[in-house]
């Protein structure tokens, strides 16, 4: 019993000791991210480089949120919080950060509005979402659509997102996820 004690307490320092980790590279590396944007914001519009600078800085960030909730995920320090929400909502907080990527692609929206309320997490899956429809944004040629369908099968939720690109080259299928 002594010996399963003292695993516990080690286990409980452990993951203290790495949200204390994950914390502080959290604030690190966000900071400089939002230096750049609040420096972007005082050179105005008339730079040049602007618009380049705020680009690099939108992918750096999305990176990086990234990297921490998938560090989160993979360490157990994030537990998904179930709410019940509205897919519209989702949608929107996933769509929100990518409207320069989407100005050039419409979207068409299907099966939202015969959804009920949704208990769900909806920060991850509108994070999820985001990372889906921005790789569409980036392989899809510009001025075609990105279909986005929601609907209930089983008690479960189903969003499918189709864009017009050049899909995966043959073979790669298995190598998706690496």
């Amino acid at each position: 019993l002594l010996e399963a004690k003292h695993r516990a307490e080690l286990l409980a320092e452990s993951e203290r000791l790495h949200r204390t980790l994950l914390d502080s590279v959290s604030h690190e590396l966000k900071t400089p991210i939002a230096i750049i944007r609040t420096a972007l914001d005082g050179l105005g519009q008339g730079n040049p480089y602007a618009a380049e600078i705020e680009t690099a800085n939108r992918r750096l960030q999305r990176i990086v949120e990234n990297f921490l909730e998938m560090t989160r995920v993979e360490s157990e320090a994030l537990r998904p919080h179930l709410e019940w929400c509205e897919i519209g909502d989702v949608l929107h907080t996933a769509t929100a950060p990518l409207q320069r990527e989407l100005a050039t692609h419409p979207l068409r929206l299907t099966g939202m509005d015969a959804l009920p309320l949704l208990m769900l997490d909806s920060r991850l899956l509108a994070q999820a979402l985001g990372n889906v429809l921005h790789n569409a944004t980036l392989y899809a040629p510009a001025g075609t659509e990105i279909e986005i369908h929601a609907a209930l099968a089983n008690d479960t939720l189903e969003l499918r997102v189709r864009d017009h690109g050049p899909g995966l080259p043959l073979g790669s299928e298995e190598h998706l996820f690496d």
